[in-house]
């Protein structure tokens, strides 16, 4: 079920800044904080903790099919890849919206693991950006810090059509101009706030792998 969450954060200016430029700066700050509330809402979509309040993102959400690598985590493989796409075509995922979203450090790592020797191809196509024929997005948002018994900075992978998932939002991003909370230290202090929310709406539509090993 959706609810209203209040994502916000924000960002102090020097008033002498707005002061001493032309009229567009105070646009350029505006698009900047907008810019970062839609990084926030990306980075919930992909992994958001349900703490604090904060929506559940697709990899911690324990409806999502999770194919384990092991106790420890353990190395990417071909193996891997190709079980993760025969998972999400069984339970009727696949189609042509289907994207692999990973982060920078496992791009790097597929673009040097190879189909099979002699072939001079690699798991990830460095002409298409692509895996098994299927788009890859490559963000930090997707974490590279993850823990599972003794292992440590591990990543994840994320198969799936997201059109499975979305966001719920209740008004727009209102920006709140606070010129009274930080006046002694001569700056002004802007506050983006949206009420927002994020769900998978079809759980077997999305398949992961949260314990890869990046070393």
């Amino acid at each position: 079920q959706f609810a209203p969450k209040r994502a916000t954060g924000y960002m102090d200016v020097d008033r002498q800044l707005l002061v001493q430029t032309a009229n567009s700066i105070e646009a350029r700050l505006r698009n900047q904080l907008v810019l970062g509330h839609a990084q926030l809402l990306d980075r919930i979509a992909f992994s958001g903790a349900a703490a604090n309040n904060e929506p559940v993102g697709i990899l911690n959400d324990t409806d999502v099919p999770d194919l384990a690598i092991g106790t420890n985590g353990g190395a990417i493989t071909k193996v891997l890849i190709e079980t993760l796409v025969q998972r999400l075509e069984e339970a009727n995922g696949m189609n042509d919206n289907a994207r692999w979203v990973i982060s920078p450090i496992l791009k790097r790592l597929l673009k040097a693991l190879v189909m099979d020797a002699g072939s001079g191809q690699f798991v990830l196509d460095r002409v298409t950006n692509t895996i098994e024929g299927i788009a890859a997005i490559a963000t930090t948002h997707v974490p590279k810090n993850l823990a599972k018994g003794t292992g440590t900075n591990l990543t994840a992978a994320i198969l799936g059509d997201f059109r499975s998932a979305a966001y719920a939002q209740w008004g727009g991003t209102e920006i709140i101009v606070d010129t009274v909370t930080q006046a002694l230290a001569g700056n002004i202090r802007y506050v983006p706030i949206q009420y927002v929310d994020f769900h998978v709406i079809q759980p077997g539509h999305f398949q992961v792998i949260k314990d890869i090993t990046t070393s």
